[in-house]
């Protein structure tokens, strides 16, 4: 994984606006396409951007 790769990422900070009454934790936070933007230099976690909002990731929860 390199800066600048695309990613797939469950975003906890970006809920669907309207999910529904007793809504799955997959349907309030969908996996989401983001962008890698920093690497920890011995690849302990990323942080990744998507939609202008960045969260860090560990590299075992987010797919290549």
């Amino acid at each position: 994984m390199q800066i600048g790769d695309t990613i797939r990422a469950r975003f906890m900070t970006l809920p669907e606006p309207f999910p529904g009454m007793g809504a799955s934790i997959d349907k309030q936070y969908p996996v989401r396409r983001a962008t890698v933007v920093y690497l920890h230099p011995k690849g302990r976690y990323i942080v990744a951007e998507c939609k202008g909002v960045r969260e860090t990731f560990f590299p075992e929860d987010v797919e290549a």
